[in-house]
């Protein structure tokens, strides 16, 4: 984020509104999103060729019990175990979702490009 902030500071338009849009986490939120930055590294994706029009790089959700292995590394036990990792796949439910859309409308332009091309 630093590298946002300095970009920001010099008037950097595209920093500035991404600043802007995030939240400010409290403390007992932080741990969840920075579990689903560190899980996200770790991600699966899924490959699909569309043709002319490109193709998908799907991301698919993080295994549950990768997620249940960080609340143990962060000190969670059981019923804060199970609470972590719901609260850290429905984090990574909406991620996932989010992506698929933006790439599904992205296809579906490549798709009329290439429709026009002929």
């Amino acid at each position: 984020m630093k590298d946002w902030q300095d970009r920001a500071a010099r008037g950097d338009d595209w920093a500035h509104e991404r600043l802007l849009s995030r939240p400010e986490l409290s403390a007992e939120t932080e741990p969840y999103w920075r579990s689903f930055t560190y899980l996200s590294r770790d991600r699966t994706y899924l490959s699909l060729s569309l043709g002319m029009a490109g193709g998908l790089k799907l991301p698919q959700p993080i295994p549950r019990e990768s997620i249940r292995k960080e609340g143990n590394r962060r000190g969670y036990r059981g019923e804060s175990l199970e609470d972590f990792t719901e609260i850290v796949a429905a984090i990574d439910d909406a991620f996932v979702q989010d992506d698929v859309l933006k790439q599904a409308a992205a296809a579906k332009a490549g798709a009329e490009r290439a429709r026009g091309r002929r």
